[in-house]
């Protein structure tokens, strides 16, 4: 393996989001700034979700990855949240599976974004969910974090499996603020192999 970052970005767009759009697109785009600034070792892919499933990129070189624009990001719709993730999972594992084990990065990093509890995935259901991130993050040291708006985030990324250490719920006021505490543990997580903890 090399000494290099996937980057797994999974976004909220369900019709909730739509006060927060502009904050959202700045934050992420402050967010992959920091990210670039910190070298090309790394990769980024993009899922955004609401009750549909949509794959902005997936394992694409950082320097290569442009800014996120307003029509980009439009929010809409309910919050299939489980099929985000569990989908998510499986393109991420499986587009570094069919690379050689020299090619593949050494960390993999999930960040999920959400300000809404689930209600309309049809895919995937909680015990899957738990069960996936348990593997991937004992198996392959996957590094999952969960970003909370508005909802009881460290009950629902535990439900998923998540260590609370590696959740932090804001309010709606604080998206700068959540993409700032992302990319510093991403950040800390590229040069060190650690993860910062979120609370």
């Amino acid at each position: 393996m090399k000494d290099a970052t996937s980057i797994v970005m999974i976004l909220d767009k369900s019709g909730s989001m739509t006060p927060l759009r502009d904050d959202v697109i700045g934050g992420f785009n402050t967010f992959l700034n920091d990210q670039q600034a910190e070298g090309d070792n790394a990769e980024l892919t993009l899922i955004q979700f609401d009750d549909e499933y949509n794959i902005n990129y997936v394992c694409k070189p950082i320097a290569e990855v442009g800014s996120l624009a307003a029509i980009d990001y439009v929010p809409g719709g309910s919050t299939a949240l489980l099929d985000a993730v569990g989908r998510a999972i499986n393109e991420v594992g499986a587009n570094l599976a069919k690379r050689p084990e020299e090619e593949r990065p050494n960390k993999v990093f999930v960040g999920i974004f959400t300000d809404g509890q689930e209600n309309a995935s049809k895919e995937f259901n909680l015990s899957q969910i738990k069960e996936m991130i348990e593997h991937q993050q004992e198996k392959y040291s996957w590094v999952f974090q969960f970003f909370g708006s508005g909802i009881d985030a460290f009950s629902e990324a535990g439900r998923m499996g998540i260590h609370q250490r590696m959740v932090s719920s804001l309010d709606r006021g604080s998206i700068d603020k959540t993409y700032s505490s992302a990319s510093l543990s991403v950040r800390n997580y590229r040069r060190s192999g650690r993860a910062s903890k979120l609370n």
